[in-house]
């Protein structure tokens, strides 16, 4: 990885979940990665892949916690390549 940012690897919650503004990006896969905006809000369905991340040159903190543990856990997958962090629209 050669980019100035941060990012959480890919991964699934068994649940649906939510992202906010204060994580700057986030990527469904398959879809181009997207910044969010402060009062953004973000609902990701159960066992969709995706990531959360920085914009270039800003750090990010990814603070997760699971509300429906008894569907399972987080399955935490592998690492966000450029590639895909470069799709930022």
């Amino acid at each position: 990885m050669s980019r100035d940012a941060a990012t959480t690897g890919t991964n699934m919650q068994a649940a649906d979940s939510a992202c906010d503004g204060r994580q700057r990006l986030f990527s469904g896969m398959g879809k181009p990665a997207r910044e969010l905006h402060a009062g953004d809000v973000v609902t990701i369905p159960a066992d969709v892949k995706h990531w959360h991340g920085a914009a270039r040159i800003v750090g990010f903190v990814h603070l997760a916690v699971e509300v429906n543990s008894e569907k399972g856990p987080a399955t935490w997958l592998e690492p966000v390549s450029d590639e895909d962090y470069k799709k930022l629209k």
